[in-house]
């Protein structure tokens, strides 16, 4: 089957006047982009300004919008970004998926479990929303159990990376209403696909960080959006891990992914008790700097440029006791106002970065 373009300065078909068509053997095209991925057909294209195409390759980045209905032809963008009426989806990516409508189904009832931490705990299992922690979950090594999309939702290319990511597993994805997608998804974020994956290991003996790392604990942290905070500023300075001590939230809640934009699966975690974590950080001769609000050294005057621990303790108490003792350095930050402690959140990233700042130095003058 064929199909009519209209191109003027096209790599591809630069032989051709303005305005003029080129047939395009939709066969050959498919086996150029995939040979397994058959290509469909679904409306000729007739550009004004084909773009800078320097092989078939490129043409279904530039043919398909975001958030497009398969079964209903859109406009597309030129190279120029500008949509023309007279424009329309030139061919859609046709994916092998099974299909499921009725939120009956037992394996929509086992995931809509994982909404709770019993039910996570229970199947050892974790359910990600938002795709952009789905993509992150994906590239950080967790192991799909199942991905739920709706078509309608999302952008053929999207879709190619999803299932390549769950594909390489034995997963196929399944394809379900929007409706059902709104039930399996975390509040509003119905963006057309849910992921189900084992649970990632929080095990602390398997954690290994560099001879130089930077590790942050945290105590009894409470809630899950705080966690995930925290999470995504330690993957932005570059932490080596971050320990979770004495846990009050599970490190996967939906609201502890969503908040860390996905950085959970790339920052190096684990859990333990307080002791075993403080047992771990003696054996590897980490110094040990816990932030309290009546500390007695000022955060600015520590050197983190040698292997370290950054504790930090919960939104409502602070650090416990427990983190005292001889070879615990107290480090306090500066409150000028009323107020004498900021969210942990907040707390953390000032810390992080002071860290951060004295490591880059470091490297740009060594002496």
């Amino acid at each position: 089957m064929t199909a009519s373009i209209g191109s003027t300065g096209c790599d591809y078909c630069d032989d051709f006047g303005n305005n003029a068509t080129k047939n395009i053997d939709f066969a050959s095209t498919a086996s150029v982009l995939d040979p397994k991925r058959p290509v469909e057909p679904v409306q000729s294209v007739f550009l004004t300004s084909a773009g800078d195409f320097p092989s078939l390759e490129n043409l279904p980045k530039r043919c398909f919008s975001a958030n497009i209905p398969w079964q209903r032809a859109q406009t597309i963008r030129t190279m120029n970004g500008y949509a023309f009426p007279s424009q329309r989806i030139l061919y859609r990516i046709v994916i092998p998926m099974r299909e499921i409508t009725s939120s009956q189904n037992p394996r929509i009832k086992q995931t809509l479990r994982l909404r709770n931490r019993r039910g996570r705990a229970q199947q050892e299992r974790i359910i990600v929303d938002g795709l952009r922690e789905i993509l992150r979950a994906l590239t950080g090594g967790v192991r799909p159990v199942d991905l739920f999309v709706c078509q309608s939702l999302l952008d053929p290319i999207v879709l190619r990376e999803l299932d390549a990511g769950v594909r390489q597993f034995g997963i196929r994805p399944t394809d379900v209403p929007e409706s059902l997608l709104e039930k399996l998804a975390f509040g509003s974020r119905a963006e057309g696909a849910v992921l189900v994956a084992q649970t990632p290991s929080l095990s602390l003996e398997q954690l290994a960080i560099p001879d130089n790392g930077l590790v942050a604990v945290l105590e009894s942290v409470e809630k899950p959006g705080n966690l995930g905070a925290v999470l995504r500023t330690a993957d932005a300075v570059g932490l080596a891990a971050v320990l979770v001590a004495d846990p009050r939230t599970d490190l996967f809640n939906p609201n502890t992914i969503r908040a860390s934009l996905g950085a959970v699966f790339h920052v190096p975690v684990a859990a333990a008790s307080n002791q075993e974590i403080l047992t771990w950080l003696r054996q590897r001769s980490l110094a040990i700097l816990a932030t309290r609000v009546e500390g007695a050294v000022d955060y600015t005057k520590i050197d983190y440029r040698r292997p370290a621990a950054i504790v930090l303790g919960n939104e409502a108490e602070g650090l416990s006791d427990f983190w005292t003792g001889p070879d615990i350095t107290a480090i306090t930050l500066p409150m000028c106002g009323v107020v004498d402690s900021l969210n942990v959140s907040v707390s953390a990233s000032i810390v992080f970065y002071e860290a951060l700042r004295q490591r880059r130095l470091q490297t740009l003058d060594p002496d």
